[in-house]
């Protein structure tokens, strides 16, 4: 689970990559852990999904994420100042 998870109860999710780069430079640029995106396959979660407030491209996760829905993996890019510039190419995961 997310480090944050017991604290508040859901998953972060983006619907798209360039949105991702939006809360990843805002809290956590200056962590320099390796960040990767999960490529989801939100068919297959059966835990309920919602969208909490707008704007509605960051739906909440209120449960565990299957492995199983985890279709791709990607590398977070990094600047030398620690932003997030982009994602690299799709791996399996």
């Amino acid at each position: 689970m997310p480090e944050r998870f017991a604290e508040e109860g859901f998953v972060h999710l983006t619907l798209g990559l360039d949105r991702l780069l939006v809360p990843a430079n805002a809290y956590y640029r200056d962590d320099r852990r390796r960040y990767v995106a999960l490529a989801v396959d939100m068919a297959v979660i059966e835990a309920e999904v919602r969208f909490d407030s707008e704007p509605f491209i960051y739906p909440h996760l209120y449960g565990a994420l299957p492995t199983r829905a985890v279709t791709g993996v990607r590398d977070a890019i990094r600047a030398s100042d620690g932003s997030f510039v982009g994602w690299g190419p799709a791996e399996p995961p």
